[in-house]
């Protein structure tokens, strides 16, 4: 786990130095650098992600590059949400420049971190939020295992700036939502927050709907599920993506999300939740606060719907804004306190991951330069 060490310890540094220099030109290279980082390091691993590693590679070497893809009978033969047909054209584009499975890695990993970085940084005051964000809720998980939601990731990020502030626009939301649903169908579930965003939160509000939310914990414990109801929706979608709806109850491994996620978010909402201005209406600060919130049912009434848990990607990219928003209320001496407090919390859940995954398969990193391999190499993986 070195490269995990190296790469904790130059986001410690640059966290440091930005919490007294406050420079905003250095916070945007620290924070840039320190996303760079991430994304070489998953870009370039070799196979690590589990079965998902082997499925990307397979259907990767399998795809026909665009310039050879007869769009208009690819585009009319099959539905596009459920399909992946946005993914598979990804993988025909890179696939047409000649390159093998390792380009599109790298391809993934640098579009799926410098989106995110770029988008979520203009919220920011303190923008090495994002990276230390990054480190416990997407930097092993979802970059180096899921793939296709990292792209649907990221496209939503280019979307919240027509979901939120003055620049709201249906047409483009839901344009580009639908067009991440077409890389991952799960990206269908963010429609509804158009609607929920036009409401406004009050401290209050926002304080019982997390009370009575976090009750709602007792529903899983009791062996309740929503198979059922989640499973009639799968016609909706069709294809693969349909397929792992309707058959939801069959697809995926009995369980609850560790209780250890509500207990983080509830101590991340009570920092939320005291940055609230009742008398100040900040459409920013409103619109990601709903997207944080979406976390609350997933951990309380759907912790034991695997299908509706692997959602809580979308919803992390509200935290650094949220926490930035209540940072902004503290003395500089408390902010230091607590962003490092964070960044321990991001690195313990880093850590966890990486041993626990596939019986710690993640801990004995390696990339393809290392077993002096490159992105043109003819090399199929499978």
């Amino acid at each position: 786990m070195r490269v995990y060490f190296e790469l904790a310890t130059v986001i410690f540094i640059l966290l440091f130095v930005s919490n007294f220099t406050r420079n905003k030109l250095f916070m945007m290279i620290a924070s840039f650098i320190s996303m760079g980082f991430m994304a070489f390091i998953t870009g370039t691993r070799f196979s690590l992600g589990g079965y998902d590693y082997q499925n990307y590679a397979f259907f990767y070497d399998n795809v026909i590059a665009i310039h050879k893809l007869d769009l208009g009978e690819f585009f009319s033969t099959e539905k596009i949400i459920g399909y992946d047909r946005g993914w598979y054209i990804l993988n025909s584009i890179v696939k047409a420049s000649g390159l093998n499975f390792f380009a599109l890695t790298m391809t993934v990993s640098f579009l799926f971190m410098i989106v995110v970085w770029w988008v979520i940084r203009k919220y920011l005051e303190n923008e090495m939020l994002i990276p230390v964000t990054f480190l416990g809720f997407y930097f092993l998980d979802v970059g180096f295992v899921y793939m296709r939601q990292s792209i649907a990731i990221a496209i939503f990020a280019l979307s919240i700036r027509f979901l939120i502030g003055n620049k709201r626009n249906a047409f483009m939301y839901f344009g580009l939502i639908t067009i991440a649903a077409t890389v991952h169908f799960s990206a269908f579930v963010l429609y509804p927050l158009w609607f929920f965003t036009k409401v406004t939160w009050t401290k209050r509000g926002a304080r019982d709907t997390v009370l009575i939310g976090s009750l709602l914990f007792i529903l899983p414990v009791l062996g309740v599920k929503f198979d059922n109801v989640i499973s009639r929706f799968g016609g909706l979608i069709g294809g693969n993506g349909g397929s792992k709806i309707t058959e939801v109850g069959v697809r995926y491994a009995a369980g609850m999300v560790n209780p250890m996620h509500l207990i983080i978010f509830l101590l991340l909402s009570f920092f939320a939740i005291r940055a609230i201005n009742d008398k100040e209406n900040n459409e920013v600060q409103n619109g990601f606060m709903w997207i944080f919130m979406m976390l609350l049912p997933i951990y309380t009434i759907f912790a034991g719907t695997e299908i509706i848990i692997r959602n809580q990607f979308y919803f992390y990219l509200a935290i650094p804004v949220v926490l930035d928003f209540a940072l902004r209320r503290f003395k500089e001496g408390s902010k230091v306190v607590l962003t490092s407090g964070y960044l321990i919390l991001c690195l313990a859940l880093m850590f966890k991951f990486a041993i626990s995954f596939d019986d710690g398969e993640l801990t004995a990193y390696i990339n393809f330069i290392q077993n002096d391999m490159n992105i043109f190499d003819d090399y199929r993986l499978y």
